[in-house]
């Protein structure tokens, strides 16, 4: 209240007002003590007085019978006393005998007889009998109410003595305190070790006046202490970190009215000499009793000579910020480019799966392998490239319903293949009924089932790998899956240490098995993040048993699947009912920068009697769809021109209401929501899932679902291809020497003839690798060795040939390594593999008998002569031979080709590097997409020798591109023609 009515001047009056209080206190306590006069006492005794003269008056006239004489008395004392109101004489009988001034119609019987300071009764005697008595009527001594308490003698005299003494001790206090000096208050020891400081120091009061300064500060600001007393510290030209003069955001001042400690802010000062210098203030407020702030306490640390690092390391976060800003935009653009190919590779693959009725079952299968392995693929891609969960170092699980056995026989498939390359047996076992829903997150099921699967089949020679599940206790259930081995097993010190990071049981382990040792460790984060856990056991060279145990909730009232039950359902490849959706007439706007992506929806749509319309950016689609009404638009999100987030926005500002769909290869945590708020009305991920696609368009357009049913008889692979996977080894006489010859590689890809093409071209391109990487070995030169290696690893497994990925992965790390002998023993086991898939090229070769040394020797001379004459055939798309309906796309594609063929062929002869290793990355992506491979590994090697500026490389590359491209079907012979006879010119 005093801080309001008197802001700076409240302590001065809080003490006058204390003083005020104690004069105030002495005289009520002399009022109650009787020290002072009470002007309503006296009116009270001279009452009593005269009330007790006019009983002895009238005693004497009652005495007298003079009865009249009384009265008039009466009167008379009525009349010149001007507090008497009425007067009356009343017999014992209660009969009055005398009435002055109309008493009887005022007065009114008192109870007991009790005088008070109205009504006074005084008894008169006849002897020694009450005769009667005497009724006086007074004016009240005090007004009644408030108003009688404040006219109160004795209150207008304390209320006028506080009020002056108040007045007059603020007054004099004023007075006073400006005769004292504050800094007198400081012992002269305090002071002596202030000034010993060598950091400044400032007392200020809550004006901010300087009450004390030490000598740093008086120093520093080139004036005695005695004279910075009084002064105001704005009286100093101060400045905030932002150059900021205002009074307001002194430290000091935000201190005291806050009453909290103000650290570490940064102050600029201008000296006398006009330096300026940058202090570090830490201020404290110094409290009066009750929590007042009375001024402030103020440090100065000169951090000048600090602040130029200071700024040093502000940049340095500036960069460190654009760093990880260019990392987050690194990471979405990686994950749209490598979701942009794996939209055409799935898209297709599921183009091929739809044609049920041209499909074998092995066929389908191997299918539904690529379209399973490519989504688990995608679940790989979006753990990688999420940004939130890179940098927060943490992984997000979603619960939902899902059915184990399906989770269980869809990593079974995908990994069946591999271990049907090594000769494993993969089984499933059930040993006790399992709920037929749970509720998890499949996807991290299926990543640890798959890391712990592929594990067992890595560390596995011979013999099988079993998936056996189970759930012991139904009242609370746990799902165990067991994985177990046959392979070379742990010892128990390795077993301790199996799933931490990096960790393999030893070096022999990683340079044999290859591996970072990241993938348990990965696996066991994510069953604690479900809930569950991974427990590991081994016997030394028997083998091992992986356990995921996961706690199942919501069991009561589930289904369950009994052990007969689960084995059909895993052991079940793909239902015999088909599902297809029968959608009305409809127009669909597909709005894609990518040429592939419009080809895609075009075939599929128009496939299910839909009109398509394409454009080919944002500002496009948006006129399109202006001028005519779609029934669903299905848009791009990141395009030239105008992207997909403007193009939605104006077309829901323009008053289009029908259904955008976000077809997007950016799968960043956020991207949803953006394009939900943008306008769009669904999202979908590239590689768009077509199933899913279609059923979204049959929600949209009100479509039906046509269930169909199908035959699918297994189908077995030529036993002639069957029998290489022999795994007896044969004993060959090579000139005179007892040696080993192994059963030839078949790749895994020659079950389907349209691929014997492929694998024929990759066995000669790797016949030339193999004399390069001699010639690299013997020049010691493992830079080239390395890359070949790399080649060779990434290549072999492309066209069914795993075999050599290992083996390949080994003679890279000993190139890098510089291990001249490791990479012999390498380069030897490549070689022998490449002579077992030499072998693997003729189906009719019976492996079962021994040929000889000359028989080996015509086989290998046959298959060249065969290699050769078919590298002068022509190159024909292998998507025509599967599906005659992608003609229309690979006709445009060899127009493209036709022109970036020119144009890669002027960037090759001007050396223009930067526009030659986009030609190639684009010619790299585009013709694998169309079913050229062959294209697709020459373009590889020529962007690698356009980034390193190697001119001879590029040529060399060239060449064989040129050649190639020269081979494809329906490419003009006299392409190159024209630009011969120009540069010839030149």
């Amino acid at each position: 209240m005093l801080d309001k009515i008197f802001g700076k001047h409240s302590s001065k009056a809080r003490i006058a007002l204390g003083q005020a209080s104690i004069i105030v206190s002495l005289v009520l306590m002399a009022a109650m003590t009787g020290l002072l006069p009470n002007e309503g006492n006296i009116k009270r005794e001279a009452r009593i007085v005269l009330a007790e003269t006019i009983a002895v008056n009238s005693s004497l006239y009652i005495t007298r019978s003079d009865i009249r004489r009384m009265h008039s008395v009466l009167e008379v004392t009525v009349k010149r006393n001007a507090d008497l109101l009425s007067a009356g004489v009343r017999r014992r009988d209660s009969k009055l005998l005398a009435d002055i001034a109309e008493h009887s119609s005022y007065w009114e019987p008192l109870e007991g007889l009790a005088s008070t300071d109205t009504d006074v009764v005084v008894p008169v005697w006849e002897g020694d009998q009450q005769w009667g008595q005497v009724e006086l009527r007074f004016t009240p001594i005090e007004a009644q109410g408030i108003w009688g308490y404040l006219t109160n003698p004795v209150v207008i005299f304390i209320m006028f003595l506080s009020t002056s003494c108040f007045v007059i001790f603020f007054w004099y206090l004023g007075r006073m305190l400006k005769q004292l000096d504050p800094s007198q208050a400081v012992p002269d020891r305090v002071r002596s070790a202030l000034d010993t400081m060598a950091e400044s120091l400032l007392v200020m009061d809550i004006k901010q006046n300087i009450v004390l300064a030490n000598q740093a500060f008086s120093t520093l600001v080139d004036r005695p202490a005695e004279k910075l007393v009084g002064l105001k510290a704005s009286t100093f030209p101060w400045l905030d970190n932002n150059n900021d003069a205002s009074v307001d955001k002194y430290p000091w001042k935000i201190a005291m009215e806050s009453g909290e400690p103000i650290t570490n802010h940064i102050v600029r000062l201008q000296l006398p000499n006009k330096l300026n210098k940058s202090f570090m203030v830490n201020c404290s407020p110094v409290l009066l009793p009750g929590g007042k702030v009375g001024g402030v306490l103020v440090s100065l640390d000169d951090v000048t000579a600090l602040e130029e690092k200071d700024i040093e390391l502000r940049r340095s976060k500036e960069e460190a910020e654009t760093a990880n800003l260019a990392k987050s935009e690194f990471l979405a653009n990686m994950s749209h480019e490598i979701r942009t190919p794996m939209n055409a590779i799935l898209g297709f693959t599921e183009l091929l799966r739809r044609d049920r009725g041209g499909l074998q079952p092995d066929q389908r299968k191997h299918l539904n392998t690529i379209s399973s392995s490519g989504q688990h693929l995608l679940d790989l891609i979006n753990d990688i490239l999420d940004l939130s969960k890179v940098e927060a170092g943490h992984l997000d699980v979603e619960v939902i319903d899902c059915k184990p056995a399906q989770v269980i026989q869809q990593v079974m498939q995908t990994m069946k293949v591999k271990a049907d390359e090594k000769g494993l047996e993969l089984k499933f076992e059930a040993l006790t009924a399992l709920p037929e829903e749970i509720k998890t997150d499949p996807g991290r099921v299926r990543q640890i089932l798959t890391n712990l699967i592929g594990n067992s089949i890595k560390f596995t020679e011979q013999g099988s790998i079993t998936v056996r599940v189970s759930v012991r206790d139904r009242t609370n259930p746990q799902l165990k899956v067991d994985i177990i081995d046959t392979g070379i097993g742990m010892t128990e010190q390795q077993v301790g240490s199996v799933f931490d990071p990096f960790v393999q049981a030893d070096s022999s382990i990683t340079r044999r098995f290859g591996g970072t040792g990241l993938g348990l460790s990965i696996s066991h984060k994510f069953a604690h993040a479900l809930g569950g856990d991974i427990l590991a056991s081994s016997d030394y060279g028997q083998g091992s048993i992986f356990s995921l145990i996961l706690d199942l909730e919501d069991t009561v009232g589930a289904a369950w699947l009994t052990p007969d039950d689960l084995l059909f359902e895993v052991e079940h490849e793909e239902s015999s009912d088909v599902i297809k959706w029968k959608l009305p007439v409809a127009d669909i706007l597909v709005v894609d920068d990518g040429n592939e992506n419009r080809e895609l929806l075009k075939l599929v749509l128009e496939d299910l009697g839909i009109k398509v319309t394409t454009a080919v950016h944002g500002q496009d689609g948006l006129e399109k769809a202006l001028q005519h009404s779609f029934d669903v638009i299905l848009m791009d999100v990141q395009m030239p021109v105008m992207d997909g987030y403007a193009a939605v926005s104006e077309m829901r500002k323009m008053g289009l209401k029908q259904s955008v769909v976000a077809l997007t290869a950016h799968a960043m945590k956020g991207i949803e929501k953006r394009c939900i708020e943008a306008g769009y009305s669904h999202y979908m991920t590239k590689p768009i899932n077509i199933e899913a696609l279609v059923q979204l368009l049959a929600e949209l357009l009100g479509g039906e679902k046509v269930v169909e049913k199908t035959s699918l008889t297994p189908q077995r692979i030529n036993p002639s291809y069957i029998d290489k996977f022999s795994s007896e080894p044969e004993q060959v006489d090579r000139e005179g020497e007892q040696s080993v010859s192994y059963p030839p590689i078949v790749s895994t890809l020659a079950v389907n003839k349209k691929f014997i093409d492929i694998i024929k071209r990759f066995i000669t391109k790797l016949e030339l690798q193999l004399e390069q990487m001699k010639k690299a070995l013997r020049e010691d030169d493992f830079s080239d060795l390395s890359d070949l290696a790399h080649w060779l690893k990434g290549s072999a497994g492309s066209v069914g040939f795993d075999d050599f990925t290992e083996v390949a992965k080994e003679l890279e790390d000993a190139a890098k390594a510089k291990d001249k002998e490791s990479a012999e023993s390498q380069l030897s086991s490549v070689e022998q593999l490449y002579q077992r898939a030499l072998l693997g090229l003729e189906p009719s070769n019976n492996m079962m008998e021994k040929p000889d040394n000359t028989e080996a020797k015509k086989r290998v001379v046959q298959e060249k002569s065969q290699l050769e004459s078919f590298a002068r055939g022509p190159i024909r798309s292998s998507l025509i031979e599967n599906n005659p309906k992608y003609q229309k796309i690979v006709d445009r594609f060899i127009t493209r080709l036709e022109e970036q063929s020119l144009e890669i062929d002027k960037a090759v002869y001007n050396r223009n590097y930067n526009d030659l290793g986009k030609l190639s990355h684009w010619l790299k992506g585009s013709a694998g997409s169309l079913g050229f491979d062959d294209l697709t590994e020459p373009a590889k090697e020529l962007e690698a020798a356009a980034k390193r500026h190697d001119q001879t490389l590029v040529e060399e590359s060239y060449a064989q591109i040129r050649s190639l491209i020269l081979r494809v079907e329906n490419v003009n012979p006299n392409l190159f023609a024209a630009v011969e006879s120009t540069q010839s010119d030149d």
